[in-house]
């Protein structure tokens, strides 16, 4: 009887150790993102702009659950394809899928950012790079100062990730 314990101890082990080496692997493989600059709308500039992208970017990597192509990574290697746009003035979500497969990413997070009086609004889409689609939207109004809606940020990545709802 204690033999028979034993070994089902002993199995159980090993299976628990076995899956976890298996997650430890990523053998789910994490989708990779490229964030291009927001578009800078009417009453932010485009300083403000780069600013709340690079920071929505590092958002989405603290999520844990994709990789994140850093901006740096991104521009030399469109630079080496001698792709003319950047993410900020492609057009349309055709030029977005064309540079997301030069990158090599899975999805591309575009968006613009802008003001109206007080009110700064964001609009953010997750773009499936093989089919074009749009995986997810995240909008979001913030009445205030820059500041705030940088304290809003973790929460626009999680909902862009799919990691938490509203």
């Amino acid at each position: 009887m204690h033999s028979h314990i034993a070994g089902l101890l002993v199995v159980a082990f090993l299976a628990a150790n076995v899956l976890s080496q298996q997650s430890a692997t990523g053998s789910e493989k994490k989708a990779t993102y490229a964030v291009v600059s927001l578009k800078s709308g009417d009453g932010v500039g485009d300083g403000d702009g780069e600013l709340i992208s690079d920071r929505l970017r590092e958002e989405i990597f603290n999520t844990n659950l994709v990789n994140v192509m850093e901006r740096e990574q991104m521009q030399n290697i469109l630079k080496e394809q001698e792709f003319q746009k950047a993410g900020a003035t492609c057009p349309d979500d055709a030029c977005l899928m064309k540079l997301g497969q030069l990158l090599g990413v899975q999805i591309v997070v575009t968006g613009s950012l802008g003001k109206q009086g007080p009110l700064y609004i964001v609009n953010i889409r997750a773009i499936d790079v093989q089919t074009g689609k749009t995986k997810k939207t995240v909008s979001i109004d913030v009445r205030g100062e820059l500041e705030q809606l940088v304290d809003l940020l973790p929460r626009l990545a999680a909902q862009l990730t799919g990691r938490s709802g509203r």
